[in-house]
């Protein structure tokens, strides 16, 4: 019989480890899941797709600030369960804020001005194609 080899299991560092079970800590309570679900309530649409003109249903609740690097519980609690630390977004722009573009707001403000620069620069990309397309086609 073939043996499969299987590659190893990434490890983690323990920052990442114990930041992963603060999540989870939060994540898996009540209190967190009825929170979740009133701000898609109060929130329903994406709020970075709203400020690019379009109407997408948000599925994801992103804090602003990151409850995980509080050391002292009854801050990491205060900051995880602050509604105004929180944005409801679509699964593109959530991850957008995690690994791309957007990686490093921390406050609507930021998202606001990440999210302007970033329209500005599509559109002068979008002019540049033009008109190398004109060039092209005339």
């Amino acid at each position: 019989m073939p043996t499969i080899n299987k590659r190893p299991k990434k490890q983690f560092s323990n920052k990442s480890q114990e930041a992963y079970r603060k999540r989870r800590k939060i994540y898996n309570t009540k209190r967190w899941q009825r929170m979740r679900d009133a701000k898609l309530m109060e929130q329903p649409l994406c709020y970075v797709c709203q400020l690019e003109g379009k109407t997408v249903l948000a599925s994801q609740i992103h804090h602003l600030r990151t409850f995980t690097q509080e050391d002292d519980e009854n801050k990491m609690n205060a900051l995880a369960y602050d509604s105004n630390n929180l944005v409801a977004l679509c699964y593109h722009h959530h991850y957008c804020i995690h690994h791309s573009w957007l990686k490093g707001a921390t406050s609507i403000e930021e998202i606001e001005q990440y999210t302007k620069a970033h329209l500005e620069e599509e559109e002068k990309e979008n002019d540049t194609s033009k008109k190398q397309l004109n060039s092209f086609i005339f």
